[in-house]
């Protein structure tokens, strides 16, 4: 048996002269059958015809009861080889059974999450949405405030301007009663000095 196979499907163990487990297909196994049986029968038919040309009858008793020993030792190994078969194919569709099924498994999980992972995809777009809705009223709102600050400035600045401008024509006023209010005293101070001089004249002259 050299007819080593590494092939996993319709595939089996079984158990050599060496006593170590070999892969053998299972199509290997039916043709080895086929020539057990048919060697098996062209030895027979080939054997008895020997023994029944060279032997007695109880040579012939006795080598028929040796090769039926044979033939059912022979038989047992089958059985036990057949037992082998369909042990291995049985453990080999519980595996493929158990294999499916992990695989199903697998998938589910596999559509659990990506079913979870399309709800939060989801749920972030609408978040998203959102945000983007509140930026663009904070954007408003800002804008808006920034207008209106605006306006409050130039109008500010233009009330500034007519205080000022009103200030400036207090100047003026202020300027023309300062002349009013000081022509008076200056013109009393030149005759206070005048007087005095003339004082001092007179009392030289005496």
């Amino acid at each position: 048996m050299n007819k080593k196979q590494k092939e996993i499907n319709n595939s089996i163990y079984i158990e050599d002269s060496t006593h170590s487990n070999i892969l053998y297909t299972q199509e290997f196994v039916e043709e080895l059958f086929h020539e057990g049986y048919k060697l098996g029968f062209l030895q027979g038919t080939t054997y008895a015809n020997k023994i029944f040309k060279s032997k007695s009858t109880v040579d012939l008793n006795m080598e028929v009861e040796k090769l039926s020993v044979e033939i059912e030792g022979i038989a047992n190994k089958l059985k036990n080889l057949n037992d082998i078969i369909i042990n291995q194919n049985k453990l080999t569709n519980d595996n493929l059974n158990n294999l499916s099924s992990r695989v199903n498994d697998s998938s589910k999980t596999l559509m659990n999450k990506i079913d979870d992972l399309s709800h939060r995809v989801e749920g972030i777009d609408k978040r998203t949405i959102v945000l983007k809705k509140s930026l663009d009223y904070i954007k408003e709102d800002i804008c808006d405030n920034i207008k209106s600050s605006i306006k409050d400035i130039k109008e500010d600045t233009k009330d500034l301007s007519i205080i000022r401008n009103n200030i400036g024509n207090m100047d003026e006023k202020s300027k023309w009663w300062k002349q009013f209010l000081l022509a008076p005293i200056i013109s009393a101070t030149l005759s206070g000095v005048l007087v005095a001089i003339i004082m001092l004249c007179i009392k030289s002259i005496k």
